[in-house]
């Protein structure tokens, strides 16, 4: 009798602490506000369920860990947006490029990376900044064709 009593009261111990237990949440906190706005829509995007603190935390079941340190490690890694910055080796390169997005009203911002200092424009802009592209590499062929 002691015996079953005694199971019942573990039982019945071990169903409390179970119903108590709740998923354990992890945070994240990326320091440039822009990172942070990326992680928050990759995370949308792969549906992984979060929240954002208004310490700006973001907070995640634990359960996603591994996939969110991907995410974040590609967002930190790639921080220029694809397909929308560029870094020319030659300043004066450089410089004819910005120069002919102000031409062309075509705001942009500069990134200065352990790499060079990036141009980046909006989506909006990229077929025009194609085509602007595409003529500082022609006037660039054709300067080095004339020297040569």
């Amino acid at each position: 009798m002691l015996k079953m009593n005694l199971n019942k009261i573990l039982f019945i111990f071990l169903l409390l602490i179970s119903s108590s237990l709740r998923a354990v949440e992890l945070n994240v906190h990326l320091s440039d506000p822009e990172h942070q706005s990326m992680l928050m829509e990759q995370l949308t995007k792969k549906n992984i369920p979060f929240k954002r603190e208004t310490s700006g935390n973001i907070q995640y079941p634990e359960k996603y860990y591994n996939e969110v340190t991907i995410l974040v490690r590609e967002i930190i890694s790639s921080d220029l947006p694809a397909n929308r910055s560029v870094n020319y080796f030659s300043p004066k390169d450089r410089d004819n490029f910005i120069s002919k997005l102000k031409e062309s009203n075509i705001p942009y911002s500069i990134k200065h990376r352990h790499d060079g200092e990036w141009v980046i424009w909006e989506d909006k802009d990229s077929e025009k900044v194609k085509r602007i592209a595409a003529l500082v590499s022609s006037e660039r062929k054709k300067e080095f064709e004339k020297n040569y």
